[in-house]
């Protein structure tokens, strides 16, 4: 029988995560790795240069002058974030085979930017989890998607236009439950693990839908939670909470937050999300 560990394991030749972003995670997380280290492995990638100039000169990381070499685009974006941006477009390099019918690559690409942006933003606001890593989370939380719907081909559209009848396409992981016996949280987390992100991001997207189905729950995963929901809301210009899936009152007191800090949380995101979407697809 199908398992989300077994699509996992046949993708395995589709997808692999980045060794670029792997080796300047190292680099940035040891004593003596510097600014110029960092540069000559990403140099080494001439389409990964380009994109990472174009976020570095998007709205996200807003300045006066331009961005034109690597190791001003460090320095610009940050030594903290910039293997979480490597990350980022890597991962979405990395897919760029893997075809879908299901939905739009584009707007999946939409939403995990919103995702990651929104979460990052609740990170600075409440504290309780590194800025950097929620990004990821983030950006990542829907990943299964890729797998799952590249997997399944026309039961995959199905299930997909089905979710629009059953809930609006807001708890499409309900509808694939029904049709699989799990979810693209199961298979993203199964990649997750795979790649061996760390055990905190493997479980922000095995449960960014639902977070009690785990026992002890991180402030990660009601971080990725609330940000998906709002993720949604700025997509369709709404603050109508009822337009997106419901997000737990426990997530909002974990971090000590309201609901009425929708906008305060989601702010000025769109234009450094578009900006962000299109070096993602250059």
């Amino acid at each position: 029988m199908e398992s989300a560990k077994s699509l996992v394991t046949n993708a395995s030749s589709l997808v692999s995560f980045p060794s670029i972003a792997i080796e300047v995670g190292k680099v940035i997380n040891s004593e003596d790795g510097s600014v110029r280290d960092v540069a000559k492995l990403i140099e080494s990638d001439p389409a990964l240069t380009a994109k990472l100039l174009r976020v570095a000169n998007s709205a996200a990381f807003p300045s006066v002058s331009e961005v034109d070499t690597v190791p001003k685009a460090i320095t610009r974006i940050g030594s903290r974030t910039i293997n979480q941006v490597l990350t980022g477009i890597e991962v979405a390099r990395c897919f760029e085979g893997v075809e879908n019918a299901a939905f739009s690559i584009d707007e999946f690409w939409r939403h995990s930017i919103y995702t990651a942006l929104i979460a990052q933003n609740i990170a600075n606001i409440c504290r309780k989890v590194e800025p950097g890593v929620a990004f990821t989370a983030g950006l990542l939380h829907d990943i299964g998607d890729l797998i799952l719907y590249n997997a399944t081909k026309e039961r995959g559209e199905q299930c997909f236009s089905q979710s629009l009848l059953d809930n609006d396409g807001l708890e499409t992981y309900k509808t694939e439950q029904d049709f699989f016996g799990f979810d693209h949280s199961d298979v993203g987390y199964e990649l997750a693990s795979q790649w061996s992100l760390p055990t905190s991001i493997q479980e922000s997207i095995l449960a960014h839908h639902t977070p009690n189905k785990l026992e002890d729950i991180p402030d990660l995963v009601y971080v990725v939670h609330i940000a998906n929901s709002l993720a949604v809301l700025c997509e369709l210009d709404s603050d109508d909470f009822s337009e997106a899936a419901p997000i737990l009152d426990t997530a909002w007191q974990t971090l000590g937050l309201d609901p009425s800090q929708a906008t305060e949380i989601i702010g000025d995101i769109k234009a450094s999300a578009e900006d962000i979407l299109q070096a993602f697809s250059a």
